[in-house]
């Protein structure tokens, strides 16, 4: 299992969170509430295509990816910020799926070929992913 660990050094300051906590906020302001969350899930796919690059383009779905997977390599209290805001806006969308289940699963991965080929894509949302369970 790769090393999660976080150096304390490394972590982000209050005035980086507070931004973090606006830019999330700002991006879902003119698609919060009842009316955002229609106009999303009556897309054929149930997905904005400008909004989630807008999203990946943030860097929100790769927040807790390593950086040397192409993510920001935040804590879970940054995550927790991005997770807050997107709950508070009503946001409509796979982010828990993808940016939360699937890339952490596949950064906690021990087979480093596929955390190499999935992980980049996965946290510039150039690939949706989700977690799947498969009965033997």
């Amino acid at each position: 299992m790769r090393d999660q660990q976080v150096d304390p050094a490394d972590r982000v300051d209050d005035e980086d969170r507070a931004a973090l906590r606006a830019a999330v906020r700002e991006l879902w302001e003119d698609r919060a509430g009842s009316a955002g969350v229609r106009a999303t899930i009556e897309r054929p796919a149930a997905v904005d295509p400008e909004l989630w690059a807008r999203i990946g383009g943030l860097g929100l779905l790769g927040l807790t990816v390593p950086a040397a997977h192409g993510g920001a390599g935040a804590t879970d209290v940054e995550l927790g910020i991005a997770v807050e805001e997107l709950g508070a806006a009503l946001a409509c969308g796979p982010f828990f799926s993808h940016a939360v289940l699937a890339a952490g699963l596949l950064a906690a991965g021990t087979e480093d070929a596929a955390v190499d080929r999935w992980l980049p894509a996965v946290a510039a949302g150039t690939l949706r992913a989700t977690a799947a369970v498969a009965e033997a």
